[in-house]
């Protein structure tokens, strides 16, 4: 790769990366204006098109991203999700924990901009869920193969654990005291329980 399409990528995920900081810090993806992006990276704003056509590309872009790395967390951490056992549970959930605190702007973004977003996100994500339930559920598929009383079981555990997911990260994520996340934790834990895979 050439010293100028290196520093395009590091100046386009500088760009990226302002967006998730802004947006963990409590704005908007679409009150985000190219201006104050340009001058947090420290470009005029006229070079933001170098990088991104429009702002409905960067919208895509952040999205793929965070899709891909959501992706990775929630497959890593649902090849564990059968356990019974609470400590063995809580092990994977503690360093499924880890990565969720790494990545945090990223699932922030795409839980919060999934509801609240302008439409163009809104939908741009509504796709990408599908094709995380899809991929979830395939997974589930594979690993009980034959245990499922129908085709539409997997899909269904797999939505499940999506949305029980998102609904505890960003509760834990804005948790800032150390006993409410542990509340938090354990609470996710006997949810997990619950569920009942073949």
């Amino acid at each position: 790769m050439s010293v100028r399409a290196e520093r395009k990528l590091q100046s386009q995920q500088a760009i990226l990366d302002q967006v998730l900081k802004l947006n963990y810090a409590g704005q908007c993806f679409n009150s985000i204006s190219l201006r104050q992006l340009a001058q947090a990276v420290g470009m005029v704003p006229s070079a933001f098109y170098r990088y991104f056509p429009n702002k409905e590309q960067l919208a895509i872009e952040l999205v793929d991203q965070t899709s891909l790395i959501i992706k990775s967390h929630l497959t890593q951490f649902l090849e564990h999700i059968q356990h019974k056992n609470s400590e063995i549970l809580e092990t994977h959930l503690s360093l499924f924990c880890g990565q969720v605190q790494q990545k945090a702007a990223h699932w922030h973004f795409f839980i919060v901009e999934r509801w609240g977003g302008g439409s163009f996100l809104k939908e741009k994500i509504r796709q990408e869920v599908i094709f995380l339930i899809d991929d979830l559920a395939q997974l589930l598929n594979k690993k009980y193969a034959g245990q499922w009383l129908d085709q539409q079981q997997p899909l269904a555990f797999a939505e499940l654990c999506i949305e029980l997911h998102f609904a505890w990260i960003i509760k834990w994520l804005h948790s800032h005291e150390t006993q409410q996340k542990d509340q938090l934790l354990q609470c996710f834990i006997q949810q997990l329980q619950y569920i009942h895979f073949p």
